[in-house]
C-alpha cells in the first residue's frame, strides 16, 4: 500500500512538473489551412451601414430632390447679346408694320381660295374672345418667370437667385427666338387674315380689311409665344424637381392655358386654324429645344459644337415685306 502510494506521489509530482513545464513555454502560433485567413476576424461580415436618409421634400415632390437648382448653364457672352438682338428685332418689326401694304387680293379677297378646315373660320367675330386671348397670352409669358421666382424662394436651392437668374435668361431667350422667328414667317409669307375673306362687307369695314396687320395671318403669334413659354417653363420645372407628382400637373395645366389662348384666336376670327396649329407646333418646338441645349449635361461633343458656333441678327425690311437675316458660322 505504501509503495503504491509513493507510486502515486511520484506520478504525480512528475505530472505537475511537466505541466508547470508546458505552461513556461511560449505557445508557438498555428499554422491556417490553405486558402483560409489567420485572423479570425477577416472572415467576418463588414460591419452593416446605414444609408443616409434624404430630406423630406414638400408635400407632391419626391424626397432628395429639394435644392436640385437651376439645371442649365449659360454663356453670357453669347445668349445675352442673342436674345437682345432677336428682342430688338422683333419690337422693330411691330413698329414698322403701319409702313407696310395691306393683303394682296385688297377687297377682292375670296373665300374660294382658302382650304376647307380654314374657310371653316371664316365669319367669326368676337371682340370678347380677342380681348381674352391677349389677357392669356400676357399670363403665358409673365407667369413662367414669376412661378419659378416663388420655386426658388421656396425651396432654397444651392444655386439660390443665381440660378433663378439663368432661368429667367433662357425663358427670356426662348420668348425672343420666338418672336423673331415668328416675324420673319410674317412677313415671309403676307397671309390675309380670316376676316379679309368675309363676305358680309357691314361687319369687316374696308379700312380693317386694308391695314397692314390683316395681312399677317401665318403664323399665329399669341399660339406660339404660348406654347414656346408654357413648355419652356414645363420642362424647367421637371428639371428642377424630378420624380415630383407636380410635373404632370404643371404641363396639363400649362399646355391647357396656352390651348385656351390659340383657340381664343380662332374664335377672334384673327386666325385660321392652322395658323394656330402650326404657331403651336413651331413653339412647343423651340420651348423644348432652347432649354435643351442649355442643360448642364449635354451629349458628348455638343457643347464643344455650339460653343463654335457664332450667330448674328439683322432685320431686314422693304415695302412688301420683310424678315430676319440669320448668320451662322
Amino acid at each position: 500500500m505504501v509503495a503504491l502510494r509513493r507510486t502515486g506521489v511520484l506520478c504525480g509530482f512528475l505530472l505537475a512538473l511537466w505541466s508547470a513545464r508546458a505552461a513556461a513555454e511560449p505557445e508557438l502560433p498555428v499554422s491556417a489551412p490553405p486558402g483560409s485567413s489567420a485572423d479570425p476576424l477577416a472572415d467576418s461580415p463588414p460591419p452593416r451601414t446605414t444609408p443616409p436618409i434624404p430630406e423630406p421634400g414638400p408635400p407632391g415632390q419626391a424626397s432628395g430632390t429639394l435644392g436640385s437648382g437651376s439645371p442649365f448653364a449659360v454663356r453670357l457672352a453669347v445668349d445675352l447679346p442673342l436674345t437682345l438682338a432677336l428682342g430688338v428685332a422683333a419690337a422693330a418689326s411691330e413698329l414698322v408694320k403701319s409702313e407696310l401694304p395691306g393683303p394682296y387680293c385688297g377687297l377682292t379677297c375670296s373665300s374660294a381660295s382658302v382650304n376647307g378646315l380654314d374657310r371653316l373660320v371664316i365669319g367669326q367675330h368676337s371682340s370678347a374672345a380677342r380681348t381674352a386671348s391677349d389677357v392669356l397670352a400676357g399670363l403665358n409669358i409673365g407667369l413662367p418667370f414669376g412661378l419659378d421666382f416663388i420655386d426658388v424662394a421656396a425651396t432654397h436651392p444651392k444655386d439660390g437667385f443665381g440660378g433663378f437668374a439663368k432661368d429667367a435668361l433662357v425663358l427670356a431667350e426662348v420668348f425672343a427666338v420666338n418672336a423673331g422667328v415668328n416675324a420673319v414667317f410674317k412677313y415671309a409669307v403676307r397671309r390675309p387674315r380670316p376676316y379679309v375673306y368675309d363676305p358680309d362687307s357691314a361687319a369687316v369695314p374696308a379700312d380693317q380689311r386694308l391695314d397692314p396687320d390683316a395681312a399677317l395671318s401665318f403664323y399665329s403669334e399669341h399660339s406660339s409665344t404660348s406654347f414656346a413659354m408654357a413648355t419652356a417653363y414645363s420642362y424647367l420645372f421637371m428639371k428642377r424637381h424630378p420624380g415630383s407628382k407636380l410635373v404632370v400637373p404643371v404641363w396639363l395645366l400649362s399646355e391647357g392655358l396656352a390651348t385656351a389662348t390659340a383657340s381664343l384666336r380662332v374664335v377672334a376670327g384673327k386666325h385660321f386654324i392652322t395658323d394656330v396649329l402650326t404657331g403651336a407646333a413651331i413653339g412647343s418646338a423651340l420651348g423644348v429645344l432652347i432649354p435643351y441645349l442649355h442643360q448642364r449635361a449635354l451629349p458628348a461633343g455638343l457643347p464643344a459644337f455650339a460653343s463654335q458656333l457664332r450667330i448674328s441678327a439683322l432685320p431686314t425690311f422693304s415695302a412688301s415685306g420683310g424678315g430676319l437675316l440669320l448668320s451662322i458660322e
